[in-house]
């Protein structure tokens, strides 16, 4: 078989490898520490979080975790994950965080609420009318026992779905747009409150190739079938 043949033959088999691409996925992984984190308005967050062991949590990630343990004051820090941007392709995303007691007083977990958000004015900072989707009170990622507060940390888990016609990834104002993070710790509610060690796991969907990649699949194909036929 002659180089020329060899490279058209190769084209071919990886024209035809780009139809079959599966889905795939995209990890995000955020241990919660101050320096990226702020308060919705842009301010500091720092004296939200912890470092060393304190009322016998440590963080799971990093140095440091979220805690709040305000009666008074309503919590808002959010977070941009640069790098990474609504696509049109996402499927689903499943999102694990541990959550904790900080100072062993019960809290209720349905009042301490996280979304997903979207950039939508590129000024790298996640407002509350930014936000998208499905809204997960922290009742959703764990069902607590009766015996709360809870000893220690427990993971929980929940997952958005952005294939439902209702979810905002359909606006098209949303593609594109840098992802965001929004903790909402409602006053009076979520007393002794910890969050650490994040990750948004998202799947996209398979790859649907474009007609000028079955053009170049047949064009391919028909070269290496007319230069086999003058070979013999």
């Amino acid at each position: 078989m002659t180089k020329a043949l060899k490279l058209t033959s190769k084209l071919a088999v990886l024209a035809i490898l780009a139809t079959s691409a599966q889905a795939g996925t995209i990890v995000i992984n955020d241990s919660l520490e101050s320096a990226d984190w702020t308060l919705e308005n842009g301010n500091s967050s720092a004296a939200l979080f912890k470092s060393g062991t304190v009322d016998g949590l440590t963080a799971t990630a990093g140095t440091e975790f979220f805690s709040d343990n305000s009666t008074t004051n309503a919590r808002r820090i959010v977070n941009t994950f640069e790098g990474t941007t609504f696509g049109s392709d996402w499927e689903s995303a499943t999102i694990t965080i541990d959550l904790g007691d900080f100072d062993s007083t019960a809290w209720n977990p349905n009042k301490s609420q996280m979304q997903l958000a979207a950039d939508l004015d590129g000024d790298g900072l996640i407002e509350r009318n930014e936000t998208v989707g499905e809204l997960f009170g922290f009742g959703t990622f764990y069902t607590f026992p009766n015996e709360n507060p809870l000893s220690g940390w427990t993971q929980g888990t929940a997952t958005y779905d952005f294939t439902d016609p209702a979810f905002t990834i359909a606006n098209p104002d949303v593609i594109g747009k840098t992802l965001g993070a929004y903790f909402f710790f409602k006053n009076n509610a979520s007393a002794g409150f910890a969050v650490d060690n994040m990750q948004i796991t998202i799947t996209t969907t398979d790859v649907i190739p474009e007609p000028s990649t079955y053009a170049l699949i047949a064009g391919a194909l028909a070269l290496v079938s007319v230069m086999i036929r003058r070979r013999k």
